[in-house]
This record gives structure tokens, C-alpha cells and sequence, in this order.
């Protein structure tokens, strides 16, 4: 255990965990995309959707995957800031001439756009699942069939330009943060290769853009009136 122990608080460890909580997020990410993809089947489908997720496993599976989610993200965070400073202290002495590394605007800002998107995901949390503060109301939005009407809950949460113009921005950084994190996973586990690099570097600007345009769809739908207040 103790080996072990000390396998994960070395570099190369860190490195792995950093791989695994990237991708962790980048599945999540996927799943919590097509699910709200349902606001543009309809007030049914994304209602009857979001009941079965709150009863699967009694409503624990959930609350787990919330609190794993950001468990990770803090997790994640905590081993970025680490490694850097690691990094950091083993070249304490700058070099003479600084050449910054050929990388891109989201390899340059991980650590940022990271912290950026945990406020992001508690203000997610606090706005959508545990209607904090203003958002109390959402908590008594019921359809006709007696459920919790996330659609209404969405479209008036949507319908602020405000809120809706903060997620899609959240989005774009969510997207390019872990759309980079597709290939610094595999780079991590050491698996970096001249043959099969680029091609993983392209799935994930496609990762991106999926994630991106999936998420993003719905607040600028609900802001050019494509998705808009149903009887329900």
C-alpha cells in the first residue's frame, strides 16, 4: 500500500490520476450532453428522462455521480497545481533565453480555465439541481403528469441572457479544456507516438466541438426562441 502510495505521489503518478480524472470528466461530460439534448425532443422526453436518473438506484446513483464529479474536478485541479509546482521547483533557475513551447491557447490555461469551470460546476449545482438562493422556485415547476418540470426549469433559466451567454462561455472553456485533455491522457500514460499523436490530437478538437456545440445548443436555442415554454 505504501508503495503505492508513493507511486501516485510522484510525478509520473500524479500524471496518471491527472489522465484518469481527465477522462472520467470527458465521459461524464458526453452523457450529460445527450441527456440535455432532450430539451429539443421536448417537455416529455427530458422530463421523464431526469425522473429516471433521480430513481435509479433509489436516487443514490445520482447524488453519487454529482459528488464523484466533483470530487474529480477538485482532484484534477489539486494535481495540476501540484505538478506544476513540482515542475516549477525542479528548474528553479530560469533559463537564459525563454522559448515557449509550440502549444495551444487551452494546452497554455488548463489551470485556469480549470478553476474557472469548478465555480462553474458548483454554480451549475446551485442553479439547476439544488435551487439555491433566487432559484428556489425552480424546486415547485411540476408538469401535468406530476413531475418536476426540468424543461420549464431550463427555458426560465435560459430565458435570463445573462445566465444563458455564462454557460455558453463555460461550455467553450469546458469543451477546450478537455478536448486537450483527450491526448494528454495517452500522453500521460506514456503512449505518445509521431504515428498515432496526430490522430488523437484530432479526435479531440472533435470531442471539442461535440461537446461544445451539444451543450451550447440548448441555452442559445432557448435565447433565439427555438426552444420555448410548452404546456406540459
Amino acid at each position: 500500500m505504501s508503495s503505492l502510495s508513493s507511486f501516485f505521489r510522484s510525478t509520473i503518478g500524479a500524471k496518471y490520476l491527472m489522465g484518469l480524472t481527465g477522462i472520467a470528466m470527458v465521459l461524464f461530460a458526453l452523457a450529460h450532453m445527450t441527456g440535455n439534448l432532450l430539451m429539443w425532443v421536448g417537455p416529455d422526453a427530458i422530463n421523464e428522462y431526469a425522473v429516471g436518473l433521480r430513481e435509479m438506484g433509489g436516487g443514490a446513483v445520482l447524488w453519487i455521480a454529482r459528488g464523484g464529479l466533483v470530487t474529480v474536478f477538485v482532484l484534477h485541479i489539486v494535481l495540476a497545481i501540484g505538478l506544476r509546482s513540482k515542475i516549477s521547483s525542479a528548474r528553479p533557475v530560469k533559463y537564459a533565453r525563454f522559448r515557449p513551447q509550440v502549444t495551444s491557447y487551452a494546452a497554455r490555461t488548463m489551470i485556469v480555465t480549470g478553476v474557472i469551470l469548478l465555480a462553474y460546476i458548483l454554480f451549475h449545482l446551485g442553479h439547476f439541481t439544488l435551487h439555491a438562493g433566487p432559484y428556489a422556485n425552480y424546486a415547485e415547476m411540476v408538469d401535468s403528469a406530476g413531475r418536476h418540470n426540468v424543461y420549464e426549469m431550463v427555458v426560465t433559466g435560459f430565458s435570463n441572457p445573462g445566465v444563458a451567454i455564462f454557460y455558453i462561455v463555460a461550455v467553450f472553456l469546458l469543451a477546450g479544456h478537455l478536448g486537450h485533455g483527450v491526448p494528454s491522457f495517452f500522453q500521460s500514460m506514456g503512449l505518445r507516438h509521431p504515428q498515432y499523436t496526430p490522430t488523437l490530437e484530432k479526435i479531440g478538437t472533435a470531442i471539442a466541438w461535440i461537446l461544445f456545440l451539444g451543450f451550447a445548443s440548448v441555452p442559445a436555442g432557448v435565447l433565439v426562441g427555438a426552444i420555448q415554454f410548452a404546456n406540459t
